[in-house]
């Protein structure tokens, strides 16, 4: 005997009994009860059609029941019998995730832009590139072990093809070698940090210095953060806008206060505005997320660490990497965060919840970078 209760959401009806042809049921107001003792047969074959169905309805709404039930049970992890509306919601998310990336059958396949020749011969260890400078750009060049950056602006990029290093302008004031380089379009500024635990601020229209800040240890990546105060004095004030934001560097362990420090900076005093500890050892990328007010870090203790972009204070902690993670970057499009690091792997998360969706394993080296690709 199998009784299936209805778990508070059928009518309560009378009991009644009737002949399927091969078994008797006892339709119950809380259930279906099978094998029940068999009744005379002979009822009409419309009357026993009309009470399977109803049988069956009664059997999925107990189902439906019990599957509500356990989505229930999987929100509830602190077995407090109430569910939040984040919690709710933070499940939906991460469930909706996991069921896109398992409908993922292949990867698109993606042809390799033209190569450029531009008889270069020196080991380039990032191009940056500045959009308003120049028709098409200009390229900021570093190189490994330097301690000067390059430019170039060409007329059109096609010209790539006969540049010669003679041709890129070389931009010295550094006394050790160049770490990480950001561009502040709203300051009119390119920031770069070195060896020499120094952040020097260059003016873009001619590449001049114009502030050299001293830092304890060197900064090993850079994160401009923009945002806009406007004066609200006057009529006219109020038209026009001051630049603000905050420079977020970071780097190496500080061998006198043994902590690993974000720091964010007002680019227009050159002043501390915030320090944020989270991290046990070097920190090796920045990354802003502007549309979640996230600013997220990463480093050799294998932490991936969110912090609130506006208040600087501590939001969470992905856990995942057994390494340390190098790089990180973030789809817009795709509302999803990548990382990379020393175990091969790069792993995908979704920022609102703890839970990675996915490792992409393959990899027999550790990884130097990792890029998100958009929607055409």
């Amino acid at each position: 005997m199998s009784i299936i209760p209805g778990c508070g959401i059928m009518e309560q009806t009378e009991p009644i009994s009737y002949n399927s042809g091969k078994r008797t049921s006892i339709i119950l107001g809380g259930g279906v009860m099978h094998d029940a003792p068999p009744t005379p047969a002979g009822r009409h074959p419309h009357v026993e059609r009309e009470f399977d169905a109803q049988a069956d309805l009664m059997q999925r709404q107990a189902a439906n029941a019990q599957k509500a039930s356990t989505i229930f049970r999987s929100v509830d992890l602190r077995d407090t019998g109430l569910v939040s509306w984040k919690d709710f919601t933070d499940y939906v998310v991460s469930s909706f995730q996991y069921t896109e990336m398992e409908r993922v059958e292949t990867i698109a396949a993606y042809q390799p832009t033209q190569r450029i020749n531009t008889s270069y011969n020196k080991e380039m260890e990032r191009i940056f590139k500045i959009d308003d400078i120049g028709p098409n750009g200009s390229l900021v060049i570093t190189e490994k072990g330097t301690k000067s950056f390059k430019i170039v602006t060409p007329d059109n990029f096609k010209d790539l093809h006969t540049l010669r290093p003679s041709k890129w302008k070389e931009i010295k004031g550094h006394q050790g070698d160049i770490l990480a380089v950001d561009h502040m379009p709203e300051f009119g500024y390119l920031v770069t940090s070195s060896t020499d635990c120094t952040i020097n601020f260059w003016d873009t229209n001619h590449f001049k210095l114009c502030q050299r800040m001293p830092v304890r240890t060197p900064q090993l990546t850079t994160e401009w953060f923009p945002t806009t105060a406007t004066s609200r004095r006057s009529n006219q004030d109020s038209r026009s806008a001051q630049p603000t934001g905050i420079l977020f560097t970071a780097g190496l362990k500080d061998p006198k206060t043994n902590q690993v420090t974000i720091t964010g900076y007002n680019p227009a005093t050159f002043q501390i505005m915030s320090q944020m500890n989270e991290h046990t050892d070097t920190i090796l990328d920045l990354h802003s997320i502007p549309a979640l007010h996230t600013l997220v870090s990463c480093g050799m203790d294998s932490k991936i660490c969110l912090w609130d972009l506006h208040t600087q204070q501590y939001k969470k902690t992905l856990i995942g990497h057994t390494k340390g993670v190098l790089d990180i970057d973030y789809s817009h499009d795709h509302r999803l965060l990548a990382s990379a690091g020393f175990d091969h792997d790069v792993m995908v998360w979704n920022p609102h919840v703890e839970n990675m969706i996915c490792r992409l394993s393959g990899h027999t080296a550790a990884l130097i970078g990792v890029k998100m690709s958009e929607r055409r």
